[in-house]
């Protein structure tokens, strides 16, 4: 991750949130005389973190007394309506999608975050904006924790009740999408076909209004993503513990 990465909608997100707000969710229900120290082995601590992160193994499952509604998907639109950011992470840590649609209005969560974080709307159109010229601090820590956790943004951006920060979040983030490099082909793989490429293009062609969005991930293919990058993360923290131990 660079610099860059560390955006003031991050950097706010993540001091809002923090390591003991966050394991009030993750670890709700957690017998800390089992955490791993450092004398556990990286299957042990592997084991430990999937179970947290990926089984969501810890998590409080929904109850009457802790919630007044029946699935993780009405408790997000609920959370986000608040600008609850707390109560969102706990609809995201019961599988709630980062993507869902609220049934009353029809807009996506993500838009839902912005205009709960700065209601007041000063962009009547659906234009996004590029310069930031006159834009106050304001920050979107629960816009970007949906994004974090796979929420999309589409390209129908709603006519009406952004406000210009709003506006000027979504446009930062169309654009370093836009910007990013494509995925290489993997190694032994066969390029794609002209033909396959002149139908991935009449495709694109056909449906313009998906430029900036993909399918939303599964709930399988999301624990995947989580499950690899937590084993990478892992396996990169044994080498370095290793490292400093034969350093010694």
């Amino acid at each position: 991750m660079d610099v860059t990465s560390f955006t003031p909608d991050l950097v706010e997100l993540l001091c809002q949130i923090g390591n003991k707000n966050s394991n009030t969710i993750w670890e709700a229900k957690f017998d800390a005389i089992h955490r791993p120290d450092p004398r556990s082995s990286r299957e042990q601590r592997l084991k430990f973190i999937t179970s947290k992160y990926v089984d969501r193994a810890f998590v409080q499952p929904l109850s009457p007394t802790l919630s007044q509604y029946a699935s993780p998907d009405e408790s997000i639109l609920a959370a986000v309506k608040n600008n609850d950011l707390q109560g969102t992470l706990y609809a995201l840590a019961l599988h709630g999608s980062p993507n869902t649609v609220d049934p009353a209005t029809g807009l996506h969560v993500i838009f839902l975050a912005l205009q709960a974080a700065d209601p007041t709307p000063t962009v009547p159109d659906n234009e996004l904006v590029t310069s930031s010229t006159g834009l106050s601090s304001v920050t979107f820590p629960l816009a970007e924790l949906l994004v974090q956790n796979g929420g999309e943004i589409t390209s129908s951006i709603p006519s009406s009740g952004l406000s210009l920060a709003a506006k000027h979040y979504l446009s930062q983030k169309t654009a370093k999408r836009a910007s990013a490099p494509p995925e290489a082909t993997p190694s032994g793989a066969a390029a794609p076909s002209k033909a396959s490429s002149k139908a991935s293009s009449k495709h694109s062609h056909q449906s313009s209004s998906s430029e900036f969005y993909e399918p939303p991930a599964t709930l399988r293919e999301r624990q995947q993503r989580e499950k690899e990058r937590l084993q990478k993360r892992v396996s990169s923290g044994g080498r370095l513990h290793r490292a400093a131990q034969l350093e010694r």
